[in-house]
């Protein structure tokens, strides 16, 4: 096949095709107005033929993305007179995740407190796209820069001559979007207090960097969603990561592949230790969402740096904006386990995005793993590692699942009574104002 038509064929592929779809009603402006000063950013609103009004959305602001979603649902309501359908779309790097739908009949009664009102699912159903997003956004985030503020610390459990050890270290991230998809971040590590053993690679007690790399989304047909990365991962590798995930049963089951090819990477001693890529893992998992308990079943097969690999399980529960759970696996050379922990680490709402902003993480996720090898060998834990390329797809619908939006839906009054009472203060401060200026 001719070179050139083959790319032509991969392009119709992986590119979804774009409609170009018209602003429907007469206060589209403002409400692209009214989401820009409220920090959102490539905005886009379009109509469909059902009758929908469909707003496009990314949210770098609000710490809970349900919370964001209700803020536009809010904004919504107050700009459009008669009953829609909506469909609110979250974005991410300005591609859509999937779409947040409500009929604002069943909202308006739903804010009203209305005893006919429906509640939990019958509100906001969370679909698979319906179509790809109009090309044309206001208010891009594309080249702002974000200076994040991570947190990191460890534990380590010894013998009876060494039985604790802490690490502690400041970890920034500079992270921006280049173009539609794409990301560019670098990691740093700045140890604080280290009493960990010297020749444990992963802690260090001079600044280095733990990640470097480019990332590429891209939505493909079906509601698939891909990623491909190159750089300098943790830990201590670099090479090439891909991941492709795709969600079914309305998107409470959702099933997914990721694999790295990488060589060794350390700075040491004042030079660079490296080794050609060669060490291939993966992961093959299945997440599912539970409406009940508002919980998430895990399981997956991994192939780890060790070369070792084995089974997974995982299981968490959400409380809001916590979440807490377990993790189980095994490989030929190792049984290990332990609890992750995730919770809220910044104000629900951070400083607005601009050129260039230093944030805290919205959430801080910590996991402890216990393992055997550790009890009869004195060098650190390898069994069971996996490389991580700062991309991971699931992250992307934290907040967004069917069970998490069912069981935490009262989100959307909560963000009503937000814009509510920012509406009146913005009011109270514009009289002041006129007052002063009418007495001068």
């Amino acid at each position: 096949m001719n070179a050139r038509y083959f790319i032509l064929l991969l392009f119709f592929f992986i590119c979804p095709v774009i409609r170009t779809e018209a602003l429907f009603f007469e206060n589209s402006q403002t409400l692209v107005a009214r989401l820009a000063e409220y920090g959102f950013e490539n905005i886009r609103v379009s109509s469909r033929q059902d009758n929908t009004v469909a707003i496009y959305y990314e949210n770098r602001l609000y710490r809970n993305e349900l919370f964001a979603a209700g803020i536009v649902a809010a904004l919504l309501n107050e700009l459009l007179e008669d009953e829609r359908r909506v469909a609110c779309v979250p974005c991410r790097r300005a591609l859509p995740i999937c779409e947040l739908e409500f009929d604002l009949r069943d909202y308006r009664r739903f804010l009203a407190g209305s005893d006919a009102a429906p509640e939990g699912a019958d509100i906001v159903r969370v679909r698979s796209l319906a179509r790809s997003a109009p090309s044309a956004a206001k208010n891009r985030s594309f080249g702002k820069l974000d200076i994040t503020l991570y947190p990191a610390f460890s534990v380590h459990l010894g013998n009876y001559d060494d039985r604790f050890k802490m690490f502690f270290a400041l970890m920034p991230v500079l992270s921006t979007t280049l173009w539609r998809g794409a990301a560019l971040y670098v990691e740093a590590s700045i140890p604080l207090y280290n009493d960990v053993n010297y020749h444990y690679y992963r802690f260090k007690d001079y600044p280095q960097l733990s990640k470097a790399a480019l990332s590429q989304m891209v939505r493909l047909p079906f509601d698939l969603m891909t990623s491909v990365t190159f750089g300098a991962f943790n830990p201590n590798r670099w090479g090439v990561g891909g991941e492709v995930i795709k969600h079914f049963w309305q998107r409470h089951l959702a099933v997914g592949y990721s694999m790295e090819y990488t060589g060794f990477l350390l700075y040491y001693a004042s030079e660079w230790n490296y080794s050609s890529m060669r060490t291939t893992t993966s992961k093959l998992y299945a997440t599912y969402y539970a409406d009940f308990l508002d919980c998430q079943f895990g399981l997956s097969y991994n192939r780890y740096l060790m070369q070792d690999s084995g089974p997974l399980f995982e299981f968490s529960r959400n409380f809001r904006d916590t979440s807490v759970g377990f993790f189980f696996g095994s490989t030929e050379l190792d049984k290990f386990g332990g609890i992750m922990l995730r919770f809220p680490f910044s104000p629900q709402k951070r400083s607005m995005p601009r050129s260039i902003r230093v944030t805290m993480p919205g959430y801080y996720d910590y996991s402890y793993r216990a393992t055997n090898v550790i009890y009869t060998q004195h060098a650190p834990i390898q069994t069971g590692i996996s490389v991580y390329t700062g991309t991971k797809l699931t992250y992307l619908y934290q907040n967004l699942t069917p069970n998490y939006v069912t069981n935490n839906i009262q989100v959307f009054r909560q963000a009503h009574q937000y814009v509510a009472q920012e509406s009146n203060s913005k009011a109270e401060d514009e009289n002041l104002f006129n007052i002063s200026r009418t007495k001068n």
